[in-house]
């Protein structure tokens, strides 16, 4: 949808893109000048800034299926005499993909149930 609003404004302005950006940039200064301030980060580099060393990632084909793929993210915790694991489990159809998706999954595990607040 934005971009049909930006290509009509683009061919209504006799293809000028002065007057586009003209537009357009208040719509987005704002977004623009918060990422400038504060870029958000990848959930791969969080993990690994929250839990140096702890972090492991696997990848594995899909039994059945070489062309999908089985990433597993693990957090591995030891506080005080407690050891625990977190593993989770994703499929997808590009190592890459499911690899980024999986360590975007353990992100939100521990935004929600690892943060103590």
């Amino acid at each position: 949808l934005l971009e049909s609003v930006i290509g009509a404004i683009y061919l209504d302005s006799g293809e000028d893109l002065d007057t586009v950006w003209r537009v357009i940039w208040p719509w987005f200064e704002h977004f623009y000048d918060n990422y400038s301030i504060n870029p958000p980060k990848n959930p791969r580099v969080l993990l690994h800034e929250a839990y140096p060393g702890a972090i492991k990632k696997e990848t594995s084909n899909y039994p059945n299926n070489s062309f999908k793929f089985i990433a597993k993210v693990t957090i591995s915790m030891r506080r005080m005499t407690i050891s625990k694991g977190i593993r989770l489990l994703l499929s997808g159809e590009i190592k890459k993909t499911a690899l980024d998706v999986s360590f975007g999954r353990a992100w939100n595990f521990h935004k929600k149930y690892l943060v103590l607040t």
